[in-house]
């Protein structure tokens, strides 16, 4: 359901015709205050009520609690890579099915205020990590699918991925 056939790769260097977030354009300095701004609209948000967050607006798209717990999960997995890309020369990282991730931890059935702490306190953890990364630490690299990436590139994909999903959620 947040999945389609777009290559979401490239809004790590682009603006997003359709959200009009432009991860590119943020400066390293500011990517972990984005985040947690992010995080924060989250945090907020799934903190209404619960009827709200868990109704899907049509059949086939996620309700805000489960691109919630996904913009949760997303975050933790690519601190996890980011902090492997800088501990590890050239990690190489699978694939990460997130529909079959959602329905595994059944991503509706969550309780949307522990959701919120999670989202919050995983992105602090995010932003501890981008606070150490030393300047050298940017460019290292892992690969997924053959593909390489730096872990500047990951930050930047990541950035465009949760706040896509604000804007799937509260900017229509």
């Amino acid at each position: 359901m947040a999945t389609d056939n777009k290559d979401w790769s490239v809004f790590a260097q682009k603006r997003c015709d359709e959200c009009g977030f432009d991860a590119s354009t943020v400066p390293r300095a500011a990517i972990a205050a984005t985040a947690l701004g992010n995080a924060e609209d989250w945090s907020r948000f799934l903190r209404g009520p619960a009827e709200d967050v868990r109704a899907r607006p049509e059949p086939n798209v996620w309700s805000a609690l489960e691109y919630g717990a996904h913009v949760r999960d997303m975050t933790r997995l690519f601190t996890d890579r980011v902090e492997a890309i800088l501990a590890t020369d050239s990690p190489e990282f699978p694939g990460w099915d997130q529909e079959a991730a959602a329905i595994a931890a059944r991503y509706d059935q969550m309780d949307p205020a522990i959701v919120a702490e999670e989202v919050s306190a995983d992105t602090a953890r995010l932003a501890r990590v981008i606070d150490g990364i030393a300047d050298d630490g940017w460019d290292r690299s892992g690969t997924r699918d053959g593909r390489p990436f730096t872990a500047e590139y990951l930050l930047r994909y990541l950035l465009h991925d949760i706040n896509h999903h604000w804007y799937d959620v509260a900017g229509k």
